[in-house]
């Protein structure tokens, strides 16, 4: 029971002390809530309190931070907009002077270079000379037809006094320089067999189905700009055959090299003249009176200007029809001598009325250009378009034909006396073609004066107009001239003009001509006639501008001429644009427009030949230094700024620091320690870096542009000496050369036959035949071309027949095939040499081709040439052919870049001599003389008996015997032979030799004194008295028989060159009495002359050297001195002074 009772007190107590603990627990429980709730209303306060006097305490410092942020802000904008302003600057600097400095180098390295090489003085032409200082008279127009013989009823129906005007000038046919197109059912075959000509007509076809497919193939190829509007029809020529155009190309060659102008007809369609000619006039009232106006001559009322290739689709389309023109293409891709010439010049000339005469002009200067120097200037040729058809009136174009082969630097008189107005080429009919009519069959004959009419070219029945459209091609070196615009009720006179000439080759080492003032805008450089296919997309910019630069061309396409090679040699030859005088004009219209520092330029020097070199080298100098200082202030200044920029950002930071709570400061202090001190690295990472990169990018362009330059073919080929390298090398005197014959040096003249040494290339295009248009070699050369090639090899071969395998048979079995005596031959030669010699006064001349001069043949030295032209024969055999090859060869190893390797070049030489004796000479396939005679003797012994004993009577026209009638005996009676004083009076000047056309001779005329006279030289002996007189004095004139008269004595036509104009006022004299006229000796080495030297006065010696260009080396009589290059003007030759002096008393 006691346990049971203490088991459940405890049990009670137990409980109890639970529910104490337990609210105990509560108690306590609620004790902390209740703490806990006083703290957190006193940590509240506090946090209150606290906060309260934070944001008291931090009302100033978000002010602050406002400040600074807004500083900040305004720092870093600065720094950003400053920074990359600097790193502008500074690009543009570096950039500008790395490019100084790369201008610089090729400054040195190729401006001055190609400088040096272009440029010749008077000696160094001298040693380049391949023809000779040709002047000029009536005689070498090529369109004028002198009479031999005037007798008297001529006389009464010529009046004299027109004969200067005309010169018997109806004979000649100016359509003679009109090439028309072929007619359609003229097809390029003319052989009667029909099989032949049905062959040749499906070539034709074969050729015109090509061409059109080319023609689309191009069109299709033009993906950049359409050449022509949407709603445009494309105006597409006639195509021409292959066969049709290389005829009626090699036609025009003929006529171009001849006359020195050639027509073509039709090149441009009705459409693109009518676009292209109202583009120009709407162009010409923009550009008038602007600074794009080129300088010309009779300016006023006249207008000329470049034109870009692109700026007009009525430009595209014309040079595209020029091009496509088959004809034309043949012309002169052959005549340059280059399947892709140069395109040198597109512009444009207007007239209108008011237009004066233009002066007589060649476009190149005489004493540089091709007509002497064929290997050191090009020959260029100028295309002539009309936009409309143009009267005389109007203004149409004057030509004098043939000038374009002299070297006279004044023709206005001779030219003005015996002009062609290209509006009189056309003939009244020609075959034009048109689309309407192409297709038309002309088969009937019964129709064909019908189609005929239906085919003529529109307007063809009215004379005297240019065709719009016919182009005109001139020789640059042809004298020519735009005439007055005189109608004011026709149009204005609108000329498109294009030019070409050989691209510059390494194997060319040719130059632009003295005096080329090409017309062209200079976006237009370094373009070809390939590019004229697709001037729509190839010749658009920026592409022109990368090809006139020469920085860039597509790798199928060839360069031109570039702008910096034009502008290189325009100074060296101080052609238009680049005399020392037009650098003020360069100043005004480039300097000054991009504000260059006039402190920057150079100075000029006027009377200095190298004024532009200089000017350009200062220029150069200058700006290249006051860029490095520019360039070494603005890196200087740029660090400047970078630790400006570092410093201040530095003290910003410190201030930040200072500012902020010492909590904020450690929460933050791990990322400004990353902050601080990057500071400056990060400046200092971001300004390297864009420096890198620019000046980076700067240096590798420079490097790359340098090296793109150098290494290209046009740097590559002035490096090795190739571009504008020497024509002829230094001359190198070797005995017993054997390219060299001849001997006494001389001048050549109009009837000799010249035999050049230094034409044989085909570089030069037409210009290796220049020898050939020489009127002593056409005479030659048609005597060959009649008698030479099969006619002589069959003498030849015939007279070996006769007289070796045919001795034996009888005189009438042989009869139908009797051949000719060996003697014909050397008969057949001599006629040659006495058709030369004694009937046109003319010498065989062979060219050194070491110096240029010309050297006179021996008998033996003729003999052997004309045998072996007559062997060879004329152009189109197969000698012609192999000869031609041979020369060439010839010419590489003495004057290509063969002939570095001087041992290999030497040997050359000699086999090749040694072959062309062998291949060429006559006897190489025949017998020796010895040994036809040998075989004559035997015929002629086995012959003989049976000629007389049949009493026949052999006629040989080979052999004539002339049977002159026997002169009866005149006795001579005192009162014929005697006059009263005893003197034979009838004989006096019966005596002188007689003279024929084309003889050389001096007038003596009697010449006004004036004040312009000073100057020239009339001889040594007698001037003074002749001034005393004040009224002038006899002198003697060169010129040359064109005529002789019969009217009442004998008398001769005569006509002068550039003295007898100059001084005479006048180009030809008429029934000249021949006691006035003296033969005129060629000069000649070994001749006696009277030199007026300048500080001695006149002096008589002899001539040692005769030059091509009429210089000569004298030998004094006085004192043995030898004075060289004494011009043309500055000597008289002995013999003429004293046949002056001798009838000068008579006369007076």
């Amino acid at each position: 029971m006691v346990s049971t009772r203490s088991t459940t007190h405890e049990a009670v107590q137990r409980v109890c002390n639970k529910l104490t603990m337990q609210e105990k627990q509560q108690q306590q429980q609620a004790e902390t809530e209740t703490e806990r709730t006083t703290g957190n209303k006193i940590e509240t306060d506090n946090k209150s309190v606290s906060q309260q006097q934070q944001q008291q305490q931090q009302q100033p410092l978000n002010n602050l931070s406002i400040v600074l942020s807004v500083m900040e802000f305004i720092f870093i904008s600065i720094y950003k907009c400053m920074n990359f302003s600097l790193h502008f600057i500074l690009f543009i600097s570096f950039l500008a002077l790395i490019a100084i400095h790369c201008f610089g180098s090729f400054h040195d390295s190729y401006f001055v270079t190609l400088l040096h090489r272009a440029r010749r003085t008077d000696i160094d032409l001298q040693n380049e000379l391949t023809y000779y200082h040709r002047q000029c008279s009536v005689l070498d127009i090529s369109g004028v037809v002198i009479r031999e013989v005037i007798t008297a009823d001529d006389a009464d129906v010529v009046d004299p006094a027109e004969r200067s005007n005309n010169n018997n000038n109806n004979d000649f046919d100016p359509s003679e320089l009109f090439i028309e197109l072929p007619s359609p059912e003229l097809s390029s075959s003319s052989s009667n067999d029909s099989t032949d000509n049905n062959n040749s007509n499906s070539n034709n076809k074969k050729g015109i189905k090509y061409q059109q497919r080319r023609q689309k193939r191009r069109r299709r190829s033009r993906r950049f700009i359409p050449s022509l509007n949407s709603w445009e029809e494309p105006p597409i020529l006639p195509p021409i055959s292959k066969v049709d155009a290389k005829k009626s190309g090699i036609k025009a060659i003929n006529t171009i090299m001849k006359h020195g102008a050639v027509m073509v007809q039709q090149i441009l369609s009705d459409q693109t003249i009518q676009d292209l000619r109202d583009y120009i006039i709407d162009k010409n009232e923009n550009v008038f009176g602007t600074s794009v106006v080129y300088p010309m001559s009779a300016n006023h009322h006249r207008i000329s200007y470049g034109i870009e290739a692109t700026e007009h689709h009525s430009v595209v389309r014309a040079l595209q029809e020029i091009h496509d023109h088959a004809i034309f293409a043949h012309l002169i891709t052959n005549l340059v001598g280059d399947t892709n010439p140069a395109l040198s010049e597109i512009t444009a000339i207007t007239a209108w009325a008011g237009a004066e005469h233009q002066s007589w002009h060649p476009d190149v200067k005489p004493d540089g250009n091709g007509v002497k120097f064929g290997r050191t200037y090009s020959h260029s040729y100028s295309l002539f378009l009309p936009l409309q058809d143009t009267t005389g009136d109007m203004g149409a174009t004057d030509l004098c034909p043939g000038t374009h082969l002299c070297a006279s630097e004044d023709l206005w008189d001779v030219c003005e006396a015996n002009r062609i107005g290209l509006h009189d080429i056309r003939p009244k009919y020609t075959g034009g073609r048109s689309s309407s009519s192409k297709n038309q069959s002309r088969v009937d004959d019964g129709k064909n004066r019908q189609d005929e009419d239906e085919y003529e070219y529109k307007g063809d029945g009215e004379e005297g107009i240019w065709r719009a459209g016919d182009g005109a091609l001139f020789n640059q070196q042809v004298w020519h001239r735009g005439t007055a615009h005189v109608d004011d009720d026709r149009p204005d006179r609108v000329i498109f003009i294009v030019s070409f000439l050989r691209r510059p080759v390494a194997d060319d080492p040719r130059q632009l001509a003295r005096g080329t003032y090409f017309h062209q805008k200079w976006l237009n450089w370094g373009s070809t006639w390939q590019d004229m296919t697709d001037a729509a997309s190839s010749l658009k910019r920026p592409w022109n501008i990368l090809r006139c630069l020469h920085l860039w061309k597509s790798s199928d396409r060839q360069w031109g001429y570039d702008l910096f090679t034009a502008t290189t040699l325009r100074i060296a030859n101080a052609q238009q644009g680049g005399e020392p005088s037009d650098l003020e004009i360069f100043i005004d219209n480039v300097m000054t427009p991009l504000h260059y520092p006039e402190r920057l330029q150079g100075t000029i020097d006027y009377e200095s030949d190298e004024a532009w070199q200089i000017y350009l080298r200062e220029t150069i100098s200058n700006t290249y230094g006051s860029l490095k200082k520019v360039n070494f202030i603005g890196h200087i200044g740029f660090v400047l700024f970078w630790s400006i920029v570092t410093s201040i950002s530095y003290f910003y930071n410190r201030l930040r620091k200072q500012r902020t709570q010492e909590q904020q400061q450690q929460q933050l202090h791990h990322q400004e320690q990353q902050q601080q001190h990057p500071i400056f690295l990060t400046v200092f990472k971001n300004g390297a870096r864009r420096l890198a990169w620019t000046h980076g990018s700067v240096i590798f362009l420079g490097l790359y542009t340098w090296y793109t330059v150098k290494n290209s073919k046009w740097a590559t080929d002035i490096d090795s000496g190739k571009t504008l390298m020497r024509p002829f090398p230094v001359a190198e005197f070797i005995d017993n050369d054997p390219g060299v014959q001849g001997g006494l040096t001389t001048l050549p003249r109009r009837s000799d036959v010249l035999i050049g040494t230094r034409f044989d290339t085909k570089s030069i295009g037409a210009y290796r035949k220049w020898l050939d248009y020489h009127p002593g070699n056409r005479i030659f050369d048609e005597f060959v071309d009649s008698y030479g090639g099969k006619f002589y090899h069959s003498l030849l071969y015939n007279n070996v027949n006769s007289n070796i395998n045919n001795s034996s048979l009888p005189l009438s079995s042989s009869s139908s095939s009797f051949l000719l005596p060996v003697s014909l031959t050397e008969q057949l030669s001599a006629t040659a040499l006495h058709m030369i010699e004694e009937q046109h006064s003319g010498r065989f001349l062979m060219q050194d081709y070491r110096t240029g001069d010309w050297k006179i043949l021996d008998s033996d030295e003729v003999k052997t040439y004309v045998r072996t032209r007559l062997f060879i024969g004329g152009d189109g055999t197969v000698w012609a052919a192999l000869k031609e090859e041979t020369n060439m060869l010839l010419d590489q190893y003495r004057f290509g870049l063969k002939r570095k390797t001087r041992s290999m070049s030497w040997n050359s030489q000699l086999f090749l001599a040694d072959l062309s004796k062998y291949l060429f000479a006559p006897t190489a396939s025949f017998p020796s003389q010895k040994e036809m005679m040998t075989a004559e003797k035997t015929t002629m012994m086995a012959t003989t008996a049976r000629i007389l004993s049949s009493s026949s009577r052999l006629s040989s026209t080979f052999h004539p015997q002339f049977n002159l009638p026997q002169m009866k005996s005149i006795h001579s009676t005192p009162a014929i032979s005697l006059d009263e004083n005893g003197v034979r009076s009838f004989l006096l000047g019966k005596s002188l030799t007689p003279l024929h056309v084309g003889k050389e001779i001096y007038c003596m005329a009697w010449k006004e004194k004036d004040s312009g006279d000073d100057d020239d030289y009339d001889g040594g002996e007698g001037d003074d008295e002749d001034e005393d007189e004040g009224e002038g004095a006899f002198a003697l004139y060169p010129g040359i028989v064109t005529g002789i008269s019969t009217e009442e004595d004998v008398g001769y036509d005569i006509a002068f060159y550039d003295d007898g104009v100059q001084s005479l006022g006048v180009i030809d004299y008429f029934n000249v009495p021949r006691d006035l006229l003296m033969v005129r000796e060629p000069t000649t080495e070994g001749s006696r002359v009277e030199v007026q030297d300048i500080d001695e006065g006149y002096c008589t010696g002899i001539i040692l050297l005769v030059l091509a260009d009429g210089t000569v080396d004298v030998k004094y009589d006085k004192d043995g001195r030898v004075v060289t290059n004494i011009p043309i003007t500055r000597y008289k030759m002995m013999e003429s002074l004293s046949f002056l002096r001798n009838n000068e008393f008579q006369l007076l």
